[in-house]
Order: structure tokens, then C-alpha cells, then sequence
């Protein structure tokens, strides 16, 4: 299957995803993009895509992406800029999860540069599930994920050039923290 594609300027877009084993693949390019992403059900699979993509509308710039998903064994993956080099700058992730056995991987290449162009902030209530978050490229980094429930992996990696900031937040037990950051 292909993916769906917004490729182009001031883009809304509200998808509501409701049941279980469903798929969703986007690909988000060109500029004021937000995307709104609501899932309800179990062993889904959401994949969104951020500049990612060559030619001259290949970046993405000032997006926002919100992703909100009820329910256990879900996959959801988000990948923001293909390189460092790629332009993709002022993007904010917002990831909100309720449920157990779920799998969140958010990587980001970013050409931005301060503090309020690339946040990611990741909210998860349930047991066993599995967050990464990657970011690389020009500086600034800001990760904040609060976690709710037991038995979690939680790994953040930042690098790139100059500050980084995160923020963990975990509330149950027997979950596993990593958090790297190199410069």
C-alpha cells in the first residue's frame, strides 16, 4: 500500500482512526501543516512522516503534529526530517497514550536551532509499554515525556550541536530509564 501525502501549505488535517489492526502511513511535507491524529482500538499501526521526502518541497516547516491513542498493542512511529541537512524546522510532536503493550518511536533530524522549534512532549498511561525518542542536528533538543504505569522502556537520545534539554516524569515500577545526551 502507498502512503497518503499532504504536500503543500496551511494544511488541517483530522483523521479518526477507530477499531483494531488498522494501518495509517502520511507523509507531511511543506509548510503550517497540522496534523491531528485520534486512534481508539487495539494493534494499530500510525506512521507519520515529516519532510522526509526530496525535491523542492521536501522540508516541512512550523508543523504540529498531536497524536492520541486509546488502547493496548499499538504501534505508532513519527519521523521528522530524513538528515540533519533536511529543512525542517518549528516542529512540535505531542504523543498521548493510554493503554498497555505500546510501542512509540519518534525520530527527529532537524535544521532548527532554538528552544521553542523542536519540542516533542510525550504522554503514556499503562504498563509495558515502549517509548524512543532520537533527535539529531543543528542544536537545541527538547524532550519531555511523563509516564504512568509499570514495567516501561523509556530511552531518550539527543545530539547535535549545543543544548538539550529533558524532562522524565514516571510514576509505577520496574520500568527502565536511558537518556543520552552528546553534543
Amino acid at each position: 500500500s502507498s502512503d497518503s501525502v499532504s504536500d503543500g501549505t496551511s494544511t488541517t488535517m483530522d483523521i479518526d482512526q477507530v477499531g483494531s489492526s488498522n494501518t495509517l502511513d502520511y507523509d507531511i511535507t511543506g509548510s503550517s501543516a497540522n496534523y491531528t491524529s485520534n486512534v481508539s482500538g487495539n494493534s494499530n499501526s500510525v506512521t507519520t512522516n515529516v519532510g522526509t521526502t526530496g525535491g523542492s518541497n521536501g522540508g516541512a516547516d512550523d508543523v504540529t503534529i498531536t497524536e492520541n491513542i486509546t488502547g493496548g498493542s499499538n504501534t505508532v512511529t513519527t519521523n521528522v526530517g530524513s538528515t540533519s541537512s533536511t529543512t525542517t524546522d518549528d516542529v512540535t510532536v505531542t504523543t498521548d497514550i493510554t493503554g498497555d503493550g505500546n510501542t512509540v518511536t519518534i525520530t527527529e533530524n532537524s535544521t532548527a536551532s532554538s528552544v521553542t522549534d523542536k519540542t516533542t512532549d510525550i504522554d503514556i498511561t499503562g504498563d509495558s509499554n515502549t517509548v524512543t525518542a532520537s533527535k539529531s542536528g543543528a542544536a537545541q533538543h527538547d524532550t519531555t515525556i511523563n509516564h504512568t504505569g509499570g514495567s516501561s522502556t523509556l530511552s531518550v537520545t539527543q545530539s547535535g550541536a549545543e543544548a538539550s534539554t529533558v524532562n522524565v516524569t514516571t510514576n509505577g515500577s520496574n520500568s527502565t530509564v536511558t537518556i543520552t545526551v552528546d553534543d
